[in-house]
């Protein structure tokens, strides 16, 4: 943030960078996004759009993600005066580079805020027309959720959808539960970003179990932001252990909540008590719902085929994970990601997909079908073929620390 600040000749945004780290110890969502929106401030050409997801992707594929749905918001950048060629172009190169140079698959979720009116989100989608095969594969809903229902958005969503592109929305996060429902149910979402409020509404969970709708839970992100304090390690476990619920594990934004994929991975391992299963589990989980697969022939959201997971970028995970990958982030909640980066105990870890909640970044493939069948830009690479050779690669890389942890323990118990 300070060193963007420099660049482009803006006044410091805190006078030190121990001022800096400071305004990190948030408290709550909005408190986050008071921070997230400040810190976009300072992204003012295509070089810093670039540059900062560049350090992301870099960051992603170090961790082994294979995939990164990645999300923005155009709406912020657009309020700080500058033109979709400067931060889309930027996006967009950074990710023609990243699957180039890093054999990182990127896809992009345009955000509509929800704290601004249903007259802007449609006129963002007009103005994103020219960039949606460029890797626009989905529309979201992202920023303040209280006292900002998704139905609002129907209209949009609807528009959207005609356009071919999938739907997501952040819903239940610190909402409630009938936020999510009306996501399900009035814009046809295809994810829940976050959706851990679920716990809440029974019927609401079961209905996520039946129509095969997956969440992209940051649990890291939850943590800092207080959601539900003082219980969150037993909700989450009560979650990823609810039977056919969809769970997937992402970053959300990474730079400002300090835990990559794999380190949410870790943490959740440790506060809910989860193995080496479990966490192959969740990784299987993130394959199942990306994006990459395409839709048309079918999803889990949809009830037949397969979906990739997300990733959010620029503010807050731009790169779902690493949008914020440089320090800040810099997109519209452009820093969720979607992670499909698995760590397997801490010991062995195996790259499956990196987005939701903002910043979740699974295996997300390279684009997303559209409502007529044809793709947007999606690669013959990511195939049924290629679905089974990463189920393969989880269950190999399981299977190989189980053994190291029972190795462990019986040298354990040797010396003892």
């Amino acid at each position: 943030m300070l060193a963007l600040a420099g660049r482009n000749n803006l006044p410091p945004p805190y006078p030190s960078p121990e001022a800096a780290r400071a305004a990190y110890n948030f408290s709550d969502l909005q408190d986050f996004l008071d921070l997230y929106y400040y810190g976009a401030s300072v992204l003012r050409t295509r070089r810093d759009f670039f540059d900062l997801a560049m350090a992301y992707f870099k960051r992603a594929a170090a961790a082994n993600v294979v995939r990164a749905e990645v999300f923005f918001d155009p709406q912020t950048h657009v309020q700080n005066g500058l033109a979709w060629s400067e931060f889309m172009g930027g996006l967009v190169a950074a990710a023609e580079a990243a699957e180039a140079g890093l054999g990182l698959s990127v896809a992009w979720i345009m955000c509509f805020r929800k704290d601004l009116s249903i007259e802007d989100a449609d006129a963002t989608l007009t103005a994103a027309l020219p960039w949606l095969r460029r890797g626009i594969v989905a529309v979201g809903l992202d920023s303040s959720e209280a006292g900002h229902p998704p139905a609002a958005f129907a209209a949009v969503f609807e528009r959207a959808a005609g356009l071919g592109l999938l739907a997501v929305a952040h819903a239940g996060e610190e909402g409630q539960p009938e936020y999510v429902w009306e996501a399900l149910d009035v814009l046809h979402v295809r994810r829940v970003d976050h959706g851990v409020h679920c716990l809440d509404d029974p019927p609401l969970r079961q209905a996520l179990v039946e129509r095969r709708v997956p969440l992209t839970v940051c649990p890291v992100s939850n943590l800092r932001l207080g959601v539900y304090p003082g219980q969150l390690p037993q909700r989450l476990s009560e979650l990823v252990r609810t039977p056919g619920l969809l769970v997937t594990v992402n970053s959300d934004d990474a730079a400002y909540f300090g835990a990559y994929v794999e380190g949410n991975y870790e943490w959740l391992a440790q506060v809910a008590g989860l193995g080496v299963a479990d966490v192959a589990r969740l990784a299987m989980n993130s394959l199942e719902a990306s994006f990459i697969w395409g839709s048309s022939g079918g999803s889990v959201g949809g009830g037949g085929g397969l979906m990739s997971d997300e990733a959010g970028v620029g503010g807050e995970d731009l790169m779902s994970d690493g949008a914020s990958g440089g320090g800040e982030g810099f997109g519209s909640e452009e820093g969720d990601v979607v992670d499909s980066s698995v760590a397997l105990r801490g010991q062995v870890r195996v790259g499956v997909h990196e987005g939701g909640g903002k910043g979740a970044a699974m295996m997300r493939g390279r684009g997303v079908g559209r409502a007529d069948g044809g793709a947007l830009g999606a690669r013959a690479s990511w195939g049924p073929h290629r679905l089974a050779e990463l189920r393969a690669r989880v269950a190999e890389l399981a299977a190989q620390a189980e053994a190291a942890m029972t190795s462990m323990a019986v040298e354990a118990g040797g010396r003892a």
